[in-house]
């Protein structure tokens, strides 16, 4: 019986390439070429038995090495298997401090390159220290074919973005499952349009008091996340997608950043509820994409519509506009910056209306304590699609544009009255 491993000429001699937990029973014939890992056996009719063996390949990326093919007495493998190295670095902590440039804190005591997914206490990263807390201390630019940042559900440090230090990550984006992140001041970029996520699905992430910025999903669906009082944009390059997927609480949260989001490319994923403590702003440059889904956006800052907007095809899409300081709903001097359904619940404070808003759902003020401030604005009641959607709640606005047909209009719902200060266009 023999098993047949081919190394990579370039490794030959490799001081980080070993051969690990070999069996008793196990040859290494090193000086056959490939090498080759025979066990001697005697094998009995009817009993199952398992061969096993480790290898521990050099930490490079992109690499592929081939094993194989398995032959037993006469019967080979008809092929040798490629086995490809993502470029999984481990931290084992084994250096004297806890920073992200010391080598002897990582397995193979060297430091991550731009391919690397440094993993913190993950399925084949156990040895050494492998729990403990690492600085940040210098920029970290992963942003190479596999770079990534991954803590494992396994995982109870810390991870803390030392003051000025920035992070990006491209292919494989930033995945916590466990541990702890500090955020600090600086920028964490997730950059890779088509792959790179942030995706939270346990531990602790205290996000930077500066930008966060993801160029695909965002999904925070377990662990606790707290905004910093900084600002997380989704931003979707042209041509791209992205979902926003988690029912937190964010500072400042911006969707598009100013990209082309045409229809499917944003989604918000069906039953979140996304709370907005900042300014909630939505950022489009090109055919306002629409949300069919049930979605709530609690808004409690400042709302700012920019370009073309965010429409919706059903009822069950809104922001609900609920801070009892002061607020500023803001669209553009044009008539296409488009919002989805909007209910006013505020208790106190003020809300002022700045340009042109388009509404495209309902609109809804239930708000007591509250003083309205509409002038030089202007309402476009305009439904999107076959759509009927109502006004409901008595309010006095100052320009107003009701438009529609047979099967998409707006409706005044029974005891609502609304008062045009300016101009009324039927």
């Amino acid at each position: 019986l023999a098993q047949t491993l081919v190394e990579e000429a370039a490794h030959l001699g490799d001081q980080n390439y070993k051969k690990k937990y070999i069996d008793k029973d196990i040859t290494l014939r090193a000086d056959h070429t490939p090498t080759t890992i025979e066990w001697q056996v005697n094998w009995k009719k009817g009993q199952t038995y398992t061969l096993h063996y480790t290898i521990l390949f050099p930490p490079m990326s992109p690499e592929y090495y081939l094993v194989g093919p398995l032959a037993i007495g006469s019967f080979a493998e008809a092929r040798q298997w490629q086995i490809a190295s993502d470029a999984t670095l481990c931290w084992d902590g084994g250096g004297v401090d806890n920073n992200y440039n010391t080598a002897a804190n990582w397995a193979g005591d060297a430091n991550p390159i731009t391919t690397s997914n440094i993993t913190f206490h993950g399925a084949t990263c156990t040895a050494g220290t492998p729990d403990k807390s690492i600085t940040l201390n210098v920029n970290v630019a992963l942003t190479g074919t596999g770079g990534g940042i991954t803590l494992s559900s396994d995982y109870t440090g810390t991870m803390t973005q030392a003051s000025g230090v920035t992070i990006t990550v491209d292919t494989l984006g930033f995945s916590i499952a466990g541990g702890t992140f500090a955020g600090g001041n600086s920028a964490i970029n997730v950059n890779d349009a088509t792959s790179a996520d942030f995706n939270q699905t346990g531990g602790t992430f205290t996000s930077t008091s500066g930008t966060m910025t993801v160029a695909d999903n965002f999904t925070s669906s377990a662990g606790t996340f707290t905004h910093n009082s900084g600002s997380v944009v989704l931003s979707i390059a042209d041509g791209g997608s992205a979902t926003l997927n988690t029912n937190k609480t964010f500072n400042n949260l911006d969707l598009g950043n100013g990209g082309c989001l045409v229809d499917d490319t944003m989604t918000i994923t069906n039953g979140t509820t996304t709370t907005v403590t900042g300014t909630f702003t939505l950022n489009n440059t090109c055919g306002a994409p629409t949300l069919d889904v049930t979605v709530t956006i609690v808004a409690q800052g400042n709302i700012t519509s920019i370009d073309q907007g965010v429409e919706n095809r059903t009822t069950t899409t809104e922001i609900i506009v609920s801070g009892t300081a002061d607020q500023i709903i803001t669209g553009e001097t044009d008539t296409d910056t488009k919002f989805p359904s909007l209910n006013i619940t505020k208790t106190g404070g003020s809300l002022t209306f700045v340009n042109t808003l388009l509404a495209t759902g309902n609109f809804t003020n239930s708000a007591t304590n509250t003083t309205f401030t509409s002038t030089g604005s202007t309402i476009i009641f305009n439904p999107n699609g076959n759509n009927t959607r109502t006004i409901t709640g008595s309010i006095s606005l100052n320009n107003v544009t009701i438009t529609g047909c047979a099967s998409a209009e707006h409706i005044l719902a029974s005891g609502t009255t609304l008062t045009v200060l300016g101009n009324l266009s039927l």
